[in-house]
């Protein structure tokens, strides 16, 4: 009967300790998000600015304007940085841009960039995530790696147009999802 009784005794006080533990770990929990976002800090903005047409590019929502985007993005890290400013338009984009350190691409009121759907486009591959995952992957339609005061600013809209083209693959990821965890966490052959 003793052995009951302590038994449900301690039951009791485990109860009522929850509440504090729960208390504790949301503390812990805080106090990590807080020391996570004090490391964080906004770009600095460039003086300098470029302007996109200036590089060949065309808000017609026809011509491929990459080539214009990364001749800015070259021109930008020449002068050890910029604002490039992109005005109203449709600016087709028949593949990734590639930011360079210091960098604020500036999407005016009007402005749309509209990437291609077509896969090809975002070859070679580069490191990137996918699901918290490290690997070597289809570009993102924007990307940057080791950089640092990148911002993108402004009105604009960015349209991915993937709906025919990525967007159609998400019923297949689940094996690459699986087998990219594996590779990346257990370390084990893609094979």
């Amino acid at each position: 009967m003793k052995l009951h009784k302590r038994l449900k005794l301690a039951i009791i006080l485990l109860i009522a300790m929850l509440p504090y533990m729960a208390y504790a770990n949301d503390s812990i929990r805080i106090a990590k998000r807080d020391s996570i976002l004090s490391e964080i800090t906004g770009a600095q903005m460039p003086q300098k600015s470029l302007k996109i047409l200036s590089f060949g590019a065309k808000g017609d929502g026809k011509k491929d304007c990459k080539p214009a985007f990364d001749k800015a993005m070259k021109r930008a890290s020449q002068m050890g940085g910029a604002r490039i400013i992109v005005p109203s338009g449709e600016y087709l984009l028949n593949g990734p841009i590639h930011f360079v350190s210091n960098v604020c691409l500036e999407l005016q009121e009007g402005a749309t960039l509209k990437f291609s759907p077509d896969p090809h486009y975002y070859l070679p591959v580069v490191k990137t995530s996918w699901e918290g995952t490290f690997l070597q992957n289809y570009s993102p339609f924007i990307y940057g790696y080791q950089l640092k005061n990148i911002s993108i600013t402004g009105k604009g809209t960015i349209d991915g147009n993937a709906g025919t083209t990525f967007a159609t693959w998400k019923s297949q990821q689940k094996k690459g999802q699986q087998l990219s965890r594996d590779m990346n966490h257990k370390e084990v052959s893609g094979q």
